[in-house]
């Protein structure tokens, strides 16, 4: 899910304003199953993820916030239906600035209920999407009440993720991040040593070419 995450937040790293919220247009989704939504908010997350095209990564992002909609509405005990909407509202905002600092405070909120049923879930996902929020979102917002980043609070909780689940890289590199951002240079190459160490037990993972990528570009910035 790598991939999803960490595109999606590059967003909220150049944005330095909060835009009033825009309404977004209803969806026409047919009634389904518990699993039929689970299936489509999942399947529209990685499509949305892999489009090139702005309007259809909101449409396709948009299918995905209705179907987690009626998941929770439908199974509110359910983790994944929270935390495939967390995914699929950053992926909308990726392609529609408009409202983003909403969309924000959506996410946080969805994660907090992942953690509260099962914070071990997708490999501590919700705490992932936590610390990349926190290292990415500008300092500053227009609106008293705006969230930003805050590189404590995204330490703090890479540090869970890396507690709950150690085997998985993605953990250590978004953690590696949020310590060269802190200016944590010796930790940071600790971690980057450990995700590095890691990824080789992943390589018929779908993220594992991507993974390699920020390892490679965390080598250059620490000059490893």
């Amino acid at each position: 899910m790598m991939n999803i995450i960490l595109v999606s937040f590059l967003l909220f790293m150049t944005a330095n304003i909060s835009i009033s919220c825009a309404t977004r247009r209803s969806i026409d989704l047919p009634r389904q199953s518990i699993e039929g939504y689970l299936a489509t908010t999942k399947k529209a997350s990685t499509m949305a993820a892999q489009e090139k095209s702005r309007k259809l990564k909101r449409e396709q992002a948009l299918m995905g916030i209705e179907a987690a909609n009626r998941c929770v509405k439908t199974s509110p005990k359910m983790t994944a239906c929270y935390y495939y909407r967390a995914i699929n509202t950053g992926l909308y905002h990726e392609a529609h600035i408009i409202g983003y600092q909403k969309g924000v405070t959506s996410m946080i909120a969805d994660c907090e209920h992942v953690i509260a049923l099962d914070r071990s879930y997708d490999h501590a996902g919700a705490y992932r999407i936590l610390g990349q929020l926190y290292t990415k979102l500008p300092q500053t917002t227009t609106t008293a009440t705006g969230v930003t980043r805050d590189l404590d609070k995204a330490k703090t909780v890479l540090f869970e993720a890396v507690t709950i689940a150690p085997h998985y890289p993605e953990n250590h590199l978004f953690l590696v991040e949020t310590l060269i951002a802190r200016d944590e240079i010796d930790e940071a190459k600790k971690q980057l040593r450990l995700a590095k160490q890691l990824t080789q037990d992943f390589r018929h993972d779908e993220s594992y070419a991507q993974w390699s990528t920020l390892i490679k570009m965390f080598e250059r910035k620490l000059h490893q």
